[in-house]
């Protein structure tokens, strides 16, 4: 999977009343932060998140900034949590287009507070596609 951020989300909010159309589904997890690594907590189970970092790159879509991140991380199961962590609850929107689009728009909250926002695309999406898809969910910025 490829995630992709908007660099300078403080200048681009969504209008979410466009978005609610396509709203697929509302998720709700914890990310727990420890010295030990990251942690996410998801449907009573606990996962250790083992960040592989790749390449990343910078593209302009609609006159929009993007990062295209190509990392991988992977979730491994996990019966413990450390001691000294600190605990972050994420509400998540996910939006998609169409029911077969490859696609999504995440925007997670915190404290109902925007946390973050970034799209999620598989890898195997043309560019073409992955282009015109972007390009419509940014339409949707205020």
């Amino acid at each position: 999977m490829i995630k992709i951020f908007i660099c300078d989300i403080q200048k681009h909010i969504f209008n979410e009343e466009l978005l609610n159309k396509f709203l697929i589904k509302t998720d709700s997890y914890s990310y727990i932060l420890s010295n030990d690594g990251l942690y996410k907590i998801s449907n009573d189970n606990i996962y250790k998140l083992m960040i592989r970092d790749s390449n990343y790159e910078k593209k302009t879509i609609n006159n929009i900034d993007l990062l295209f991140d190509y990392s991988n991380i992977m979730e491994k199961n996990n019966y413990r949590i450390p001691n000294s962590n600190q605990l972050i609850t994420i509400h998540a929107n996910i939006y998609l287009l169409r029911n077969k689009s490859q696609l999504k728009l995440y925007i997670e909250r915190s404290n109902n507070k925007i946390y973050d926002v970034y799209f999620l695309a598989d890898e195997k999406l043309d560019e073409y596609n992955l282009k015109e898809d972007i390009n419509t969910f940014l339409s949707m910025v205020n």
